[in-house]
């Protein structure tokens, strides 16, 4: 009897050491002490603000546009009208037309 409790606790105890080398971390609290990802996160705002920025020149320039182009329409020639209605049409395609008017397709010279 005593043989076999012995037997069980060598076979036991490796099985409890091999346990204690097990454990748990939390990735992001690894991620965030990481020179690279603190590096990452300074890139992607730096990036971040490259991209509204450039974003805002372009609306910024679109929204002018428009607002010359309403000022002058009455007194342009026809084929200057049309022409800054293309371009205007082409900068809204592009995505950049988030402060004008929806109705301003409508303002065309019959």
């Amino acid at each position: 009897m005593l043989k076999k409790i012995a037997l069980l606790l060598l076979l036991i105890a490796p099985m409890s050491v091999f346990a204690q080398k097990f454990g748990h971390i939390k990735s992001a609290d690894v991620l965030t002490v990481m020179p690279e990802f603190t590096k990452a996160q300074t890139d992607i705002q730096a990036m971040q603000k490259q991209y509204e920025d450039e974003m805002k020149r372009a609306t910024d320039e679109l929204t002018k546009k428009y607002t010359e182009y309403q000022q002058e329409q009455a007194n342009l020639p026809k084929n200057i009208q049309e022409r800054r209605q293309k371009e205007l049409q082409e900068l809204q395609e592009k995505g950049m037309h988030k402060n004008i008017p929806q109705h301003s397709q409508r303002h065309k010279t019959h």
